[in-house]
């Protein structure tokens, strides 16, 4: 049996504040395992279990198949999914992932709200200009 957890929202929580999760790609490893989604029966945690004995990695079959999305209700009744597979591999291919996106792009990102303007019925005046100077 391999990991029955792994949080991996910790390298993604700075000075207790979240900051967004990135796509973290996958390898396709010989080992994979593939599955057929049938929606109304699969399910994501029941997938994880059959192959890793816990349900708490369907965010990582997810991660897998970039093709789905990252919501379980968008995968197609007929799908092939990849299942990566051994568990502890896979997790060690996701963390250097992780480990490599902060080396590229730092641990300092937005952690702030961002104010999205009132419409109402003033009218939007600057909503910003394309490269070439034309408004849009």
């Amino acid at each position: 049996m391999g990991a029955s957890y792994y949080n991996r929202y910790t390298d993604f929580t700075v000075d207790g504040k979240h900051i967004p999760i990135p796509y973290i790609p996958l390898k396709s490893k010989s080992t994979d395992k593939k599955i057929i989604y049938k929606v109304g029966r699969s399910r994501l945690d029941k997938i994880s279990a059959l192959y890793y004995d816990t349900p708490y990695f369907g965010w990582l079959i997810l991660q897998a198949n970039p093709a789905v999305g990252g919501l379980e209700w968008n995968i197609k009744d007929g799908q092939v999914l990849i299942v990566p597979y051994p568990l502890v591999a896979s997790l060690q291919e996701y963390k250097k992932g992780v480990d490599e996106y902060f080396f590229f792009y730092g641990k300092n990102l937005p952690t702030t709200n961002y104010n999205v303007p009132e419409v109402g019925n003033k009218a939007v005046i600057d909503v910003g200009t394309t490269p070439t100077g034309i408004a849009f």
